[in-house]
């Protein structure tokens, strides 16, 4: 199974962005929130898209953009446990019919 994660980052206008490859923190400074949950998720397995607002209009765009991704179908596989026997068991029933229709046949012709 496939899945995605999405996040969409508000940010204030002139702000630090998250793609920002350049940032350095000040000294001894921690990473700022942001920055620190979008490097968290580059080191999870599962891939994600990260999207950065900020205005209504972009926020507005993010939204469209997962939305459309979202509403694509999901395709998996599940394997059931266990096994088919059902051909096994057809063919079984078709020997035991053929088997009475046998017996059927010699009945009749015995009588007369």
């Amino acid at each position: 199974m496939h899945i995605s994660l999405y996040w969409i980052v508000l940010r204030q206008p002139g702000g630090l962005s998250i793609f920002d490859k350049d940032y350095k923190p000040q000294d001894d400074q921690p990473l700022p929130p942001e920055i620190e949950l979008h490097e968290f998720f580059k080191t999870l397995k599962t891939p994600f898209n990260a999207y950065e607002a900020e205005d209504p209009k972009t926020l507005q765009l993010a939204i469209d953009d997962i939305n459309h991704k979202e509403k694509k179908p999901i395709k998996y596989l599940e394997k059931i446990p266990g096994k088919d026997y059902s051909n096994v068991f057809f063919v079984m029933a078709a020997i035991m019919i053929a088997l009475l229709l046998g017996v059927k046949y010699l009945e009749v012709h015995t009588w007369r």
